[in-house]
């Protein structure tokens, strides 16, 4: 059988709907949470992984001014590869994320054109944890090399 399109949705409902998916968005920035959806499962529901590709919208300008945590696009990003939806499933991986973003927000400052006169300097824009847990930099892409013992999981804001 032929699929039907989707019902209309009311005015009201559109706007419950927004706010319970950019609730939902948010919620993405805290690396406790995508722990807890990692072990509740949910990243193994093909569904799910759907929804957080729809979900993607959430990065076009006229959606993402409404979202208070930018970590939480970065986030969605990220759980677009199996990989990292795989490095949240433990604790020790879950705390090493949240303590490369609580650095982050703690220290990281662009600087302005006020500040240092004509002078620039590079901004660092990845942090990443290698296997040993350490922290160092990382290109501007998620990348991994294929080996799931050399999977490197990047943040970036």
């Amino acid at each position: 059988p032929a699929m039907s399109a989707p019902p209309e949705l009311s005015d009201e409902e559109q706007k419950r709907r927004f706010r319970i998916e950019l609730e939902f968005v948010q919620c993405l920035a805290n690396p406790w949470y995508l722990n807890y959806l990692a072990q509740q499962q949910y990243f193994q529901d093909p569904a799910f992984i759907n929804y957080l590709k729809y979900l993607q919208y959430w990065k076009s300008p006229q959606y993402a001014k409404y979202i208070v945590y930018p970590h939480a696009l970065h986030f969605l990003d990220l759980l677009q590869h199996p990989q990292f939806r795989e490095h949240v499933i433990t604790a020790e991986r879950t705390q090493d994320i949240h303590k490369t973003q609580y650095y982050h927000w703690m220290y990281y400052r662009k600087p302005t054109t006020e500040s240092l006169g004509e002078q620039q300097f590079p901004l660092v824009e990845r942090a990443a944890l290698d296997n040993n847990n350490e922290m160092r930099l990382e290109p501007n892409e998620f990348s991994s090399n294929g080996n799931d013992d050399n999977n490197q999981i990047a943040m970036q804001s």
